[in-house]
Protein backbone atom coordinates (compact mmCIF):
# COMPACT_ATOMS: atom_id res chain seq x y z
CA UNK A 1 0.00 0.00 0.00
CA UNK A 2 1.43 3.36 -0.99
CA UNK A 3 1.75 6.25 1.44
CA UNK A 4 -1.38 8.27 0.38
CA UNK A 5 -3.63 5.19 0.61
CA UNK A 6 -2.14 4.32 4.00
CA UNK A 7 -2.96 7.81 5.28
CA UNK A 8 -6.53 7.55 4.01
CA UNK A 9 -6.93 4.11 5.63
CA UNK A 10 -5.59 5.41 8.97
CA UNK A 11 -7.87 8.46 8.78
CA UNK A 12 -10.94 6.29 8.05
CA UNK A 13 -9.98 3.97 10.90
CA UNK A 14 -9.75 6.92 13.30
CA UNK A 15 -13.18 8.13 12.16
CA UNK A 16 -14.70 4.70 12.85
CA UNK A 17 -13.01 4.61 16.27
CA UNK A 18 -14.33 8.09 17.09
CA UNK A 19 -17.86 7.02 16.12
CA UNK A 20 -17.64 3.92 18.32
CA UNK A 21 -16.39 5.96 21.28
CA UNK A 22 -19.12 8.56 20.79
CA UNK A 23 -21.79 5.88 20.47
CA UNK A 24 -20.71 4.17 23.69
CA UNK A 25 -20.51 7.52 25.48
CA UNK A 26 -24.10 8.33 24.56
CA UNK A 27 -25.41 4.83 25.30
CA UNK A 28 -23.76 4.30 28.69
CA UNK A 29 -22.53 7.61 30.11
CA UNK A 30 -25.19 10.07 28.96
CA UNK A 31 -28.13 7.63 28.94
CA UNK A 32 -29.66 8.76 32.26
CA UNK A 33 -29.21 12.45 31.44
CA UNK A 34 -30.85 12.08 28.04
CA UNK A 35 -33.66 9.97 29.49
CA UNK A 36 -34.51 12.60 32.11
CA UNK A 37 -34.33 15.49 29.65
CA UNK A 38 -37.70 17.25 29.56
CA UNK A 39 -37.35 17.62 25.78
CA UNK A 40 -37.22 13.84 25.35
CA UNK A 41 -40.82 13.02 24.41
CA UNK A 42 -40.12 9.29 24.16
CA UNK A 43 -40.16 9.04 27.97
CA UNK A 44 -43.52 10.81 28.21
CA UNK A 45 -44.97 8.73 25.37
CA UNK A 46 -43.92 5.52 27.14
CA UNK A 47 -45.23 6.75 30.51
CA UNK A 48 -48.71 7.45 29.12
CA UNK A 49 -48.91 4.52 26.69
CA UNK A 50 -50.67 2.39 29.34
CA UNK A 51 -52.98 3.19 32.27
CA UNK A 52 -51.08 4.25 35.40
CA UNK A 53 -51.61 2.25 38.55
CA UNK A 54 -53.87 3.67 41.23
CA UNK A 55 -53.11 5.34 44.55
CA UNK A 56 -55.20 3.50 47.13
CA UNK A 57 -56.75 4.87 50.35
CA UNK A 58 -58.80 2.56 52.59
CA UNK A 59 -59.05 0.04 49.77
CA UNK A 60 -60.43 2.55 47.26
CA UNK A 61 -58.61 4.31 44.44
CA UNK A 62 -58.37 8.10 44.51
CA UNK A 63 -56.78 8.27 41.05
CA UNK A 64 -57.54 6.79 37.66
CA UNK A 65 -56.60 6.82 33.98
CA UNK A 66 -58.75 7.93 31.06
CA UNK A 67 -58.32 7.49 27.33
CA UNK A 68 -56.82 10.56 25.69
CA UNK A 69 -58.22 12.10 22.54
CA UNK A 70 -54.97 11.57 20.67
CA UNK A 71 -54.99 15.16 19.44
CA UNK A 72 -52.53 17.84 20.43
CA UNK A 73 -48.82 17.83 21.18
CA UNK A 74 -49.14 16.65 24.79
CA UNK A 75 -52.21 14.43 24.53
CA UNK A 76 -51.05 10.82 24.62
CA UNK A 77 -52.94 7.54 24.78
CA UNK A 78 -53.89 7.90 28.46
CA UNK A 79 -54.13 10.78 30.90
CA UNK A 80 -54.43 10.95 34.68
CA UNK A 81 -57.70 11.58 36.51
CA UNK A 82 -58.36 12.37 40.18
CA UNK A 83 -61.23 11.87 42.61
CA UNK A 84 -61.64 14.77 45.05
CA UNK A 85 -58.39 16.14 43.66
CA UNK A 86 -58.18 19.22 45.91
CA UNK A 87 -58.54 17.13 49.07
CA UNK A 88 -55.89 14.60 48.09
CA UNK A 89 -53.52 16.93 46.22
CA UNK A 90 -51.00 17.28 49.10
CA UNK A 91 -50.48 13.51 48.90
CA UNK A 92 -51.00 12.56 45.26
CA UNK A 93 -49.54 15.68 43.66
CA UNK A 94 -50.18 15.42 39.93
CA UNK A 95 -48.97 13.57 36.85
CA UNK A 96 -49.02 15.99 33.93
CA UNK A 97 -48.27 15.24 30.31
CA UNK A 98 -46.73 18.69 30.00
CA UNK A 99 -45.02 19.32 33.36
CA UNK A 100 -44.08 15.91 34.75
CA UNK A 101 -45.11 14.58 38.16
CA UNK A 102 -44.97 15.64 41.81
CA UNK A 103 -45.57 14.13 45.26
CA UNK A 104 -46.51 10.42 45.27
CA UNK A 105 -47.07 10.54 41.52
CA UNK A 106 -43.36 11.32 41.20
CA UNK A 107 -41.96 9.37 44.17
CA UNK A 108 -43.71 6.13 43.17
CA UNK A 109 -43.62 6.70 39.40
CA UNK A 110 -41.76 3.43 38.85
CA UNK A 111 -44.52 1.40 40.50
CA UNK A 112 -47.35 3.40 38.93
CA UNK A 113 -45.94 3.04 35.42
CA UNK A 114 -45.05 -0.63 35.92
CA UNK A 115 -41.32 -0.06 35.46
CA UNK A 116 -40.18 -0.78 39.02
CA UNK A 117 -37.82 -3.75 39.52
CA UNK A 118 -40.29 -5.23 42.02
CA UNK A 119 -42.68 -5.79 39.12
CA UNK A 120 -40.08 -7.57 36.97
CA UNK A 121 -41.50 -11.09 37.30
CA UNK A 122 -45.08 -9.93 36.77
CA UNK A 123 -44.06 -7.92 33.70
CA UNK A 124 -42.09 -10.88 32.33
CA UNK A 125 -45.08 -13.19 32.81
CA UNK A 126 -47.39 -10.67 31.15
CA UNK A 127 -45.00 -10.40 28.21
CA UNK A 128 -44.83 -14.18 27.79
CA UNK A 129 -48.62 -14.52 27.98
CA UNK A 130 -49.26 -11.60 25.65
CA UNK A 131 -50.88 -9.35 28.25
CA UNK A 132 -50.59 -5.60 27.98
CA UNK A 133 -48.22 -3.93 30.43
CA UNK A 134 -49.94 -2.61 33.55
CA UNK A 135 -49.00 -0.15 36.24
CA UNK A 136 -48.83 -1.22 39.88
CA UNK A 137 -50.93 0.24 42.67
CA UNK A 138 -49.59 2.25 45.61
CA UNK A 139 -51.33 1.43 48.90
CA UNK A 140 -51.11 4.24 51.47
CA UNK A 141 -51.63 4.34 55.24
CA UNK A 142 -54.04 7.28 54.94
CA UNK A 143 -57.46 7.28 56.57
CA UNK A 144 -60.14 8.70 54.29
CA UNK A 145 -62.36 9.93 57.13
CA UNK A 146 -59.47 11.69 58.87
CA UNK A 147 -58.35 13.26 55.60
CA UNK A 148 -61.86 14.52 54.83
CA UNK A 149 -62.30 15.98 58.32
CA UNK A 150 -58.93 17.73 58.16
CA UNK A 151 -59.56 19.13 54.69
CA UNK A 152 -63.08 20.37 55.41
CA UNK A 153 -61.97 21.97 58.68
CA UNK A 154 -59.13 23.82 56.98
CA UNK A 155 -61.33 24.79 54.04
CA UNK A 156 -63.85 26.40 56.42
CA UNK A 157 -61.04 28.25 58.13
CA UNK A 158 -59.56 29.45 54.84
CA UNK A 159 -55.87 28.82 55.34
CA UNK A 160 -53.74 26.29 57.19
CA UNK A 161 -52.23 22.80 57.25
CA UNK A 162 -52.80 19.65 59.30
CA UNK A 163 -51.06 16.29 59.68
CA UNK A 164 -52.33 13.25 61.60
CA UNK A 165 -49.76 10.57 62.49
CA UNK A 166 -50.18 7.18 64.17
CA UNK A 167 -48.07 7.53 67.36
CA UNK A 168 -47.25 3.82 67.44
CA UNK A 169 -46.12 3.27 63.85
CA UNK A 170 -45.44 6.79 62.57
CA UNK A 171 -47.78 6.15 59.63
CA UNK A 172 -49.38 9.25 58.14
CA UNK A 173 -53.17 9.09 58.50
CA UNK A 174 -54.03 12.51 57.07
CA UNK A 175 -52.17 15.33 55.36
CA UNK A 176 -54.16 18.39 54.31
CA UNK A 177 -53.55 22.04 53.50
CA UNK A 178 -55.53 24.98 52.12
CA UNK A 179 -55.70 26.84 49.88
CA UNK A 180 -54.32 24.63 47.14
CA UNK A 181 -54.71 23.72 43.50
CA UNK A 182 -56.72 20.82 42.13
CA UNK A 183 -55.03 18.20 39.91
CA UNK A 184 -56.84 18.01 36.57
CA UNK A 185 -56.66 15.52 33.70
CA UNK A 186 -56.37 18.27 31.09
CA UNK A 187 -53.17 19.57 29.56
CA UNK A 188 -53.61 22.84 31.41
CA UNK A 189 -52.01 21.42 34.53
CA UNK A 190 -52.10 23.59 37.68
CA UNK A 191 -49.10 25.09 39.37
CA UNK A 192 -46.61 22.77 41.05
CA UNK A 193 -47.86 22.24 44.62
CA UNK A 194 -45.57 23.48 47.38
CA UNK A 195 -46.51 21.05 50.13
CA UNK A 196 -44.76 17.68 50.17
CA UNK A 197 -45.98 14.34 51.45
CA UNK A 198 -44.25 12.55 54.33
CA UNK A 199 -41.01 10.66 54.04
CA UNK A 200 -41.03 7.30 52.29
CA UNK A 201 -40.59 5.57 55.65
CA UNK A 202 -43.97 6.99 56.70
CA UNK A 203 -46.01 5.21 54.07
CA UNK A 204 -46.55 1.67 52.95
CA UNK A 205 -46.15 0.97 49.26
CA UNK A 206 -47.36 -2.33 47.83
CA UNK A 207 -46.86 -3.20 44.15
CA UNK A 208 -50.01 -4.95 42.95
CA UNK A 209 -51.57 -5.76 39.64
CA UNK A 210 -54.06 -3.17 38.46
CA UNK A 211 -57.42 -4.63 37.45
Amino acid sequence: MNKPLRRIAIFCGLLVLALLIRDNWIQYVQADTLKSDTKNRRVAIERYATPRGDIIVDGKSITGSAKGTGSGYNDFEYKRTYKDGAMWAPITGYASQAFGATQLESIEDGILTGNDDRLFFRNTLDMLTGKKKQGGNVVTTLNAAAQKAAYQGLKARGKGAAVAIDPETGAILALASTPRTTPRPSRATPRRPTARPGRSSRRRTTPTSRC
